[in-house]
């Protein structure tokens, strides 16, 4: 799987060179979806993939008044008075390297525009294609209880000839972010600051348009889960500003930019997300339309019989370690005996292999008291089926355990928490495997 997403994502860098559109607007696009669609839209986390997880995305989005303008007579613009309208869309693709990196790909394409051509004072696109493509590494490198940050680079290639906007060289766009993240008032959110790293060339001979210069940027996101429903609220702000002297006489938009948009991520299932949304511009900047729809589509493919083998506390090796233990008690998260959604039965070889190795510590361990195994879902599908799903499942254990190895059936006690006891976020595929869990506490003695 991964030479093949390898593979296609050189293919897909390989055919926008012959699709570049020509253009005398902006290639300043300030609606960049997330490449790995954990979390925000366009607001970059501070969590990666898991290690050989594959997020493959599609995000359209419709925009109103965002080419550019230059002329004062055409600042009286406002969304009664629509003079223009693009239709884009971008192509995502990432991938979990390791635990804490991630790698991905984005094409922006346009698809369609609606604009006066007669109207010189007005920039347009003259071709459809794909208008540029961009690379991103997501480290994550520090991460406590409910925070993270992480550091986001990225390169962007310009594929449209010609660009007003960068001059008479077409050099690469580098860019380094800081994400921030916390969850408080139970809602996660992340704080975005970086660099964009432009290289202008010289102004092209006719233009009025002075290349664009370096930029700091900023972004804000935050979301709220809806568990009964499986949805995201989000919201973000998004902005830039030059980071020394500003183009002048480019239009008479300002040089800076800022951003605002709402919208919802519905977990159609366990491994499908779907985006909707709407945005405006909160300053009228560069590539900022009065309105913005977009929708979009996210899908997650786990690695084959390895569901989430980078954060188990308790690896299937010959030795177990208990989360936590004392004189009392030893506890285990058992995140190896992951059930497929929605299902309760015990037949995945990485489960077996994890329960061997307990009841090895177990019996080493000797006598017991008691024996306590808990089952935890995700929180797809209606909390009474959510229980009733996990009680089944640690008694799926419990018959395993007293039927192979002769465990005290007295001393076995199931209970199903279902959804009500997380330990992830349940708004993506990765949090919900970690959910998907089960925990098992040995009680040593009645005291």
């Amino acid at each position: 799987m991964p030479k093949l997403l390898l593979l296609s994502l050189f293919f897909l860098f390989f055919i926008s060179e012959h699709l570049g559109a020509n253009v005398v607007g902006s290639d300043l696009q300030n609606f960049n979806a997330s490449p790995s669609g954990v979390d925000y839209v366009t607001v970059h986390s501070a969590e990666t993939l898991e290690p050989q997880y594959i997020n493959l995305g599609l995000m359209a989005n419709y925009s109103i008044n965002s080419l550019p303008v230059f002329s004062d007579e055409d600042k009286a613009q406002n969304n009664l008075n629509v003079n223009d309208t693009l239709l884009t869309t971008e192509v995502l693709a990432s991938y979990g390297l390791t635990s804490n990196l991630e790698i991905g790909l984005g094409l922006g394409v346009l698809l369609k525009q609606t604009v006066n051509h007669n109207d010189a004072s007005k920039g347009f696109y003259r071709g459809q294609g794909v208008t540029n493509s961009r690379f991103h590494a997501k480290y994550n490198f520090w991460h406590k209880d409910t925070q993270g940050l992480a550091f986001i680079s990225s390169v962007n290639f310009n594929h449209i000839k010609k660009n007003p906007y960068l001059g008479d060289k077409n050099s690469p766009i580098y860019q380094l972010e800081l994400a921030y993240e916390k969850r408080w008032l139970g809602m996660d959110n992340a704080l975005n600051f970086g660099y964009r790293w432009r290289n202008p060339g010289q102004q092209l001979v006719g233009s009025m348009i002075e290349p664009t210069r370096s930029q700091l940027l900023f972004s804000l996101g935050s979301n709220y889960l809806i568990t009964a429903i499986d949805t995201k609220l989000i919201g973000e702000i998004f902005g830039s500003r030059p980071a020394g002297k500003s183009a002048t006489g480019s239009s008479s938009r300002q040089a800076s930019s800022l951003e605002g948009l709402f919208g919802i991520k519905y977990d159609q299932s366990s491994n499908l997300a779907l985006h909707f949304g709407a945005g405006t511009e909160l300053l009228h900047g560069v590539a900022s339309p009065d309105l913005r729809l977009y929708a979009g589509i996210n899908y997650t493919f786990a690695p084959p019989e390895k569901p989430f083998t980078s954060v188990q506390k308790s690896p299937a090796t010959s030795e177990m370690k208990p989360q936590y233990t004392s004189k009392q008690e030893d506890k285990f998260i058992l995140y190896n005996i992951n059930f497929d959604s929605g299902s309760a039965d015990l037949t995945r070889p990485e489960a077996i292999k994890s329960l061997e190795i307990f009841v090895k510590y177990a019996t080493k361990l000797g006598a017991f008291s008691k024996l306590e195994i808990s089952g935890h879902t995700d929180s797809i599908g209606s909390a009474v089926f959510n229980q009733k799903l996990s009680l089944e499942r640690a008694q799926k254990i419990k018959a395993y355990l007293v039927e192979k190895h002769g465990f005290s059936e007295i001393k076995l006690f199931a209970i199903g928490l279902g959804e009500i006891q997380p330990i992830a976020d349940n708004g993506n595929l990765q949090g919900r495997l970690k959910n998907r869990r089960v925990e098992i506490r040995i009680i040593k003695s009645e005291n």
